[in-house]
């Protein structure tokens, strides 16, 4: 069976000269990577590093992460990327869990890790490729089965108690073609990657897909900087096709200002994804209208990658639902008794396939509890519709029940947003004695904008009914995000519990 770091074989021979990674500036093709990837081997064999081993990787986005990336793929090393702006508690916590064999991190990681953990670390600095120019290339000899695990990926999931998700090398290569087939990914398809690398939307949306079809991948280090100013120039000057987004980075590149001429007639790109967490109806909409470009709302987990896609050159594609279902999966609506639903009924997304991990790193108890019959059970609560569309309503432990009744905050989050004063909403449920759970929405305005906040609960009594009313408004000056940029209902209770 073929592994990820074949396809970079392939093509440093079929096109040697093609540039495959473009970053500040600097370009290195097939054959450039290829050879830095053998170099890096010796360099990892030399510190003895062997099949099964974890290495951990705490880098911001830079060519070094995909060097390693491939590396590790064939000597059969575990593959365990982090966030980068990963606080460092929640770093220390995950890597003692996994128990990684090495780690490779920026110098300031270095001295923040060193004298708290007995293992190798390397840090990576300006003159790491100049160093690994002078090493030899050795060609790994690692049998690898498909069903070796290839990385294990951290989950923010539940930061008191550490959540890893393996991969296998099978999960990666089905996946991916499917995601290939389903996108119209090919070899002239050229993606720009904004999100971090340590965030698995980027590995399963660019970064893979574009190694398999023999594309090319421009890295931004930072987007969430100066370069969001320069978001819209990049894709016009370097004829982008493809770019990955989360709902917090779609509201940013919304709130900033750019000249129209900078986004008008991009005709290479025909439309952007965003995932991760739900995308308001309400912002993609905005989004669409101002920028003339589709925006897609994805779906998928850590443990499945992506899971659906979207035909948005159809006529009547309109925003709303998730999309169909990659052919590598099936995907049904189940109810509490694991029953499948009929057309529009509510109930959990439930996915089956080669692209589904294999279980929980060390926790054999919680992959049990995720599966029924080989089906994962994602948690999250959905409904198909009479087209087979499926529609993303929200995580089942985010549902509200006010006098037992299950209320998705998202819902009135989409209300909400209709207002052209907010910028941001997070509805949650706070505990109340005598209804259970009352309705708290936090909301941020936009910039200099002011609203009185009986005016946002009147205006939910237009299109909510009565028990979905926010029973509060609170209204805040930013919303907590995790360290992928998702906004967090979680981080917004602890905070208010703490």
């Amino acid at each position: 069976m073929k592994i990820l770091s074949n396809y970079l074989t392939y093509y440093s021979k079929k096109v040697p000269n093609k540039d495959y990674v473009i970053v500040d500036g600097n370009k290195y093709s097939y054959k450039d990577t290829e050879i830095y990837v053998n170099k890096l081997i010796t360099k990892l064999k030399r510190l003895n590093k062997r099949k099964g081993d974890i290495l951990s990787l705490i880098l911001p986005n830079c060519y070094e992460y995909i060097l390693f990336f491939h590396a590790c793929t064939r000597l059969g090393i575990i593959f365990n990327p982090y966030p980068d702006n990963l606080i460092s508690n929640d770093l220390l916590k995950y890597i003692k869990f996994v128990n990684s064999n090495i780690i490779i991190c920026e110098k300031k990681r270095y001295f923040e890790l060193k004298s708290k953990i007995k293992k190798k670390i390397i840090y990576i600095d300006e003159n790491f490729i100049e160093d690994l120019k002078r090493e030899k290339e050795t060609f790994a000899d690692s049998k690898i089965s498909k069903n070796n695990i290839s990385c294990l990926y951290y989950s923010s999931g539940s930061t008191s108690n550490p959540k890893s998700i393996l991969y296998s090398h099978e999960n990666i290569i089905y996946l991916t073609n499917s995601i290939n087939k389903n996108f119209n990914f090919n070899s002239n398809t050229k993606h720009l990657i904004v999100l971090p690398l340590g965030h698995t939307a980027s590995i399963n949306y660019s970064f893979l897909p574009s190694t398999i079809a023999g594309g090319t991948i421009f890295l931004l280090k930072n987007i969430f900087g100066e370069n969001r100013k320069l978001f819209w120039r990049i894709i016009k000057q370097n004829k982008i096709n493809f770019v990955e987004l989360v709902p917090s980075l779609v509201v940013a590149i919304l709130n900033t200002i750019y000249k129209k001429v900078e986004y008008n007639k991009i005709d290479s790109l025909k439309f952007i994804g965003c995932g991760s967490s739900v995308l308001p109806k309400q912002v993609q909409k905005k989004f669409i209208k101002k920028f003339n470009i589709k925006l897609l709302n994805l779906y998928g987990l850590s443990e499945t990658g992506p899971t659906h896609y979207e035909k948005p050159n159809k006529k009547k594609w309109s925003p709303g639902s998730i999309g169909l279902p990659l052919d590598v999966n099936k995907v049904t609506i189940f109810d509490e008794n694991f029953k499948e639903c009929k057309i529009g009924i509510k109930g959990e997304i439930a996915i089956k396939g080669k692209n589904v991990f294999p279980g929980y790193f060390k926790n054999s108890t919680l992959t049990r509890k995720a599966f029924y019959q080989n089906w994962f059970l994602t948690g999250d609560i959905g409904y198909k519709d009479k087209n087979g569309f499926f529609h993303y309503i929200g995580r089942k432990k985010e549902i509200i029940i006010k006098s037992g009744i299950n209320i998705s905050p998202d819902e009135i989050d989409e209300v909400i947003y209709k207002l052209q004063n907010i910028e941001q909403v997070l509805t949650i449920g706070v505990t109340n004695k005598v209804f259970g759970e009352s309705i708290v929405s936090y909301v941020v305005l936009k910039k200099n904008k002011k609203i009185d906040k009986d005016e946002i609960i009147n205006f939910c009594r237009k299109y909510l009914s009565l028990i979905k009313v926010p029973d509060k408004i609170v209204i805040v000056k930013k919303l907590p995000k995790t360290n992928s940029g998702k906004f967090s209902r979680k981080l917004l209770l602890n905070n208010i519990n703490n």
